[in-house]
């Protein structure tokens, strides 16, 4: 029962805390029941009382003693949450507020799940190049589920690219889908934020920037060649971000609003949210919705 709780699978934390421990997904009570194994929601209410406790697992395949901790937390203290609240603690915003808080908390007891990751990223990309290279990064996220294993890995494998260097879940990534999200929202009535959309093209900005300007890193390390097409399809993100708030921010007015333009900027998107490598662009969902918010002129 403990499979909706795989840390190694680098599913993000608001994945784990939407399952209930006592009420698992369909295909995983399906299963259960083929392994005539117990089933939570069917024990009696005198039966519950005698769960202590749940379990996360992390296998180590993938994982070396400097991005462990990283991999552990702070996800799982968004499940030992899940397990400890009321079923009705749902809120995954109300959820990542703490978590965010805690993730400080973590690194001040002495935990390196941020600090050993960002030397990671400085060996890899030198000193130079590093606050470069981890503004490129921030936004990354490493794939999920066990499509990484598809790669053969060795006892011996160095685990050592930029993949094994970024944690789990994009913390960068997330604000900015949540900031779009309240953009798109408070501009619901047809008017935008002018302020909120300069915020987003500014970001959008930097990482286009920092993708283009660790081209020359990424090319020349042969640890991280591999990852070239990644910082090509960022670039490319972040024009077509910066394009839909211009056409956003014209109020549907732009000429060059059409569904010809949203056609092939939702297929450039799509094309670009694929995996790259071992590697997810997290930012792609976001501006996936600002094009879907761009509206053909009114003739």
């Amino acid at each position: 029962m403990s499979a909706v709780y795989y840390l190694d699978l680098m599913y993000p934390a608001s994945y784990h805390y939407a399952v209930d421990p006592m009420v698992l997904p369909p295909e995983r009570v399906e299963r259960l029941r083929k392994q005539n194994q117990p089933i939570p929601a069917d024990l009696a209410p005198q039966e519950t009382r005698f769960i202590l406790g749940g379990e996360a697992a992390m296998w180590e395949e993938l994982a070396t003693s400097e991005n462990l901790d990283a991999k552990l937390w702070p996800r799982l203290a968004a499940i030992a949450e899940r397990f400890w609240s009321l079923q009705s603690t749902t809120d995954p915003a109300s959820m990542y507020a703490r978590l965010d808080a805690v993730n400080l908390w973590l690194e001040w007891l002495g935990l390196t799940q941020r600090s050993d990751l960002e030397l990671m990223r400085r060996r890899l990309a030198g000193p130079a190049a590093a606050p470069l290279f981890g503004r490129f990064s921030e936004v990354l996220e490493p794939v999920k589920g066990y499509s990484r294993h598809a790669q053969r890995y060795g006892t011996f494998t160095p685990l050592n690219t930029l993949v094994d260097s970024i944690p789990p879940e994009s913390d960068a990534a997330r604000h900015f889908r949540e900031a779009v999200d309240k953009f798109l929202f408070a501009g619901s009535t047809g008017v935008h934020d002018t302020a909120a959309a300069s915020a987003l093209a500014s970001q959008l900005r930097n990482w286009s920037e920092a993708s283009a300007a660790v081209r020359p890193v990424l090319q020349s390390n042969p640890n991280l060649a591999d990852n070239l097409p990644v910082a090509d399809a960022m670039i490319s993100l972040c024009q077509i971000g910066n394009d839909a708030l211009g056409h956003l921010s014209s109020n549907g007015a732009s000429a060059a609003a059409t569904d010809e333009w949203k056609k092939h900027a939702a297929d450039t998107v799509k094309q670009m949210s694929e995996r790259k490598g071992d590697l997810l662009i997290q930012i792609a969902p976001g501006i996936q919705k600002l094009v879907d918010a761009v509206s053909a002129p009114t003739p």
